[in-house]
């Protein structure tokens, strides 16, 4: 449609074939293990020293009772 209104020619883009999925081994019963979560965890998120440093700095949250429902919060 738009390519009629702006008068130009519609051009198929050939869409990249997706894999066999089937065909791609599994990772099997080992991604519920402790181990294989602790690694891949480890592998996503790094040490930031500044973000340790503020949250040692913290102090804890004081325990509150939640207020109840329509009451204004402090």
């Amino acid at each position: 449609m738009l390519a009629t209104l702006t008068g130009k020619e519609v051009v198929v883009v050939e869409q990249a074939k997706l894999p066999d999925m089937r065909s791609l081994p599994p990772r099997g019963y080992e991604r519920f293990s402790e181990a294989d979560l602790s690694r891949r965890w480890q592998a996503g998120v790094h040490h930031n020293a500044l973000l340790a440093t503020i949250r040692k700095s913290l102090p804890a949250p004081a325990d509150e009772e939640p207020a109840s429902e329509g009451a204004p919060l402090a």
